[in-house]
């Protein structure tokens, strides 16, 4: 999820459709994408056909040939789901296109201090010229290595030849971070996505999700907000009005434009009949001050 002119965007990980939010109204306009595998937009277990989805978990808003446009990454987590979309605007038509960028998700993987077990991209970040994507470390057991949650530095420009040149290049990666996020209720935490606040601190999402890898769900046991900067990492257990834990998992962040003590999170049922839900998060309390 990110800003995207005066609307909202959201990805989606199971549809060829980009939604846009009107913040001042909260209509929702759908950009259809290409249809996919065998001339489909929706992708599911009750189709049958979810191994074929572009698995869109992250994306940034940049600027590509002079004007704004919305990248969005695949995870990467298989070969089907290695592909950027880059949605623009002109004279208010979008126009998108989805892209392969083999030469990024090959470059994200040779960094096993990244890509841990599983290569699982969640988020991304934009700061100037630097492109920060976060890995999500859930995936199933393996002996000879380890699940990791990560954020890897790269160069935009350099991650803009792949998608809009030669999909084959691999993009230097110029750092990793690696991070360990906790446990809640006997589930390790792994982030579901991440922004930056005004300041510079990491604001992220992570999940306790009991998933045997990284392409099938599993249930929630809770999430967390959390901030993050060289100095400490603070986080606090996500509650709905009533205070009851939140066991729908939080997919897409951005700090509200309106005022700097909220946030909104999108929640993603993992369900084909149940629609995902925009909320206004408090932020508040000594974990954020």
């Amino acid at each position: 999820m990110n800003y995207f002119g005066d609307d909202l965007a959201v990805i989606q990980d199971d549809a060829n459709f980009l939604a846009l939010i009107d913040t001042r109204t909260l209509r929702v306009r759908a950009v259809p994408f290409a249809r996919g595998h065998a001339k489909q937009r929706l992708f599911d277990d009750t189709r049958g056909n979810k191994a074929h989805k572009l698995d869109l978990e992250a994306c940034v808003v940049g600027t590509l040939r002079g004007k704004p446009a919305l990248i969005a990454f695949g995870s990467g987590s298989t070969p089907a789901r290695e592909r950027v979309v880059v949605t623009s605007q002109e004279q208010g038509a979008f126009t998108t296109r989805v892209l392969p960028a083999g030469g990024l998700y090959t470059a994200l993987r040779k960094r096993r201090e990244f890509s841990g077990r599983q290569l699982n991209v969640e988020g991304a970040i934009l700061d100037g010229e630097r492109l920060l994507l976060v890995q999500r470390g859930n995936a199933g057991p393996r002996a000879e290595l380890e699940a990791l949650d990560a954020i890897a530095e790269l160069s935009f420009g350099d991650v803009l030849a792949c998608i809009t040149g030669d999909s084959a290049h691999e993009p230097a990666v110029h750092g990793v971070t690696v991070y360990e996020l906790g446990v809640h209720a006997g589930v390790r935490l792994t982030f579901s996505d991440a922004c930056s606040t005004a300041g510079g601190a990491l604001l992220y999402l992570a999940a306790a999700e009991a998933s045997p890898d990284v392409v099938r769900d599993g249930p929630v046991a809770g999430s967390v907000l959390g901030v993050s900067t060289d100095q400490c990492a603070r986080y606090a257990l996500l509650e709905d009005a009533q205070g009851e834990t939140v066991l729908d998992k939080p997919e897409g962040i951005v700090l509200d434009r309106t005022s700097p003590l909220r946030a909104l999170v999108v929640l993603d049922r993992d369900h084909p009949e149940r629609p995902s839900e925009l909320c206004e998060v408090a932020l508040s309390g000594p974990w954020w001050a």
